[in-house]
């Protein structure tokens, strides 16, 4: 709603790993980790901060997991959710301005995959938004992830006033 704003991608991926099952899901909620180990319930599978040092990091956090028999899956699913909360947000909220914003849920996140990249080619995506935001899950110790390996083309404009040293300050403007 924000005239000549320019349109502005949100990007997900839903793909899950092949090695365990994604059926019948049962999620654990963990409360107040308390800096232990942590058995699951099926398995045998034990979530242990001898092995898994960014666990210690999580003292007096609620973590989320499996049962122990299925992959719980949420790699990227909080970056489906952020998105989706937001377009409630702004749907429940018409009068927050706001660019256009092109939402995209790739079926994978790899390289040259094929799914993205048949999807973003089919909608001629670098010609739809400006710039895109890829949703990933933090580090595991919790930094954000604030790039991404992939290349991209882009142009740079800038404008100012060429001026010489010696001239007086506001002669010039500079570009950058």
């Amino acid at each position: 709603n924000v005239a000549g704003a320019p349109a502005i991608g949100l990007i997900a991926h839903v793909d899950t790993s092949p090695q365990a099952s994604g059926t019948d899901v049962k999620p654990l909620v963990h409360r107040d980790y308390d800096g232990g180990v942590i058995a699951l319930p099926i398995g045998g599978t034990r979530l242990d901060p001898a092995t898994m040092p960014e666990l210690s990091e999580k003292l007096g956090h609620d973590i989320v997991s499996a049962s122990g028999d299925t992959l719980l899956g949420a790699d990227d699913k909080a970056g489906v959710a952020v998105i989706m909360a937001a377009v409630k947000h702004l749907v429940e909220n018409p009068e927050l301005p706001r660019p256009t914003l092109r939402i995209a849920f790739t079926p994978d996140e790899e390289i040259g995959s094929f799914g993205s990249s048949a999807l973003f080619a089919a909608a001629g995506a670098s010609r739809r938004f400006a710039l895109a935001l890829v949703f990933e899950p933090a580090r595991p110790n919790g930094d954000l992830v604030h790039s991404r390996k992939g290349t991209g083309n882009f142009t740079a404009t800038c404008g100012g006033r060429a001026a010489h040293a010696a001239s007086p300050s506001r002669a010039g403007r500079n570009a950058i």
